[in-house]
């Protein structure tokens, strides 16, 4: 493969993995919006047991992660008292927390 067809690939390849981030993005937003709209019940009680920890996770992860990430800190607020969840702050690479401003995952 000559560098045209390998920068072409890398170009296709890129663009398939923006459009599938903007789709996972309105998504995930949109469920989060869902959950943070229950109204007299905890998180246990909507997912149950294992599952509240991974909702927990994910809210942590994706208000890191995501530049808009408003939703994902009302959320860590309604269900959390705000708090992130430690043991995925200690995993998330240090380029994550480290640029802010330059987030993987698109709006």
């Amino acid at each position: 493969m000559d560098h045209y067809n390998l920068q072409r690939f890398v170009d296709a390849q890129h663009s398939c993995y923006r459009q599938v981030q903007t789709e996972l993005g309105a998504r995930l937003r949109d469920c989060t919006r869902l959950v943070t709209a229950v109204n007299g019940r905890t998180i246990e009680d909507i997912f149950g047991y294992p599952d509240h920890l991974k909702f927990h996770w994910s809210m942590t992860l994706f208000a890191q992660a995501a530049a808009d990430n408003q939703i994902f800190m009302t959320a860590l607020s309604r269900y959390f008292k705000a708090e992130v969840d430690n043991q995925t702050m200690q995993l998330l690479p240090a380029a994550i927390l480290a640029a802010p401003n330059d987030h993987w995952m698109a709006k």
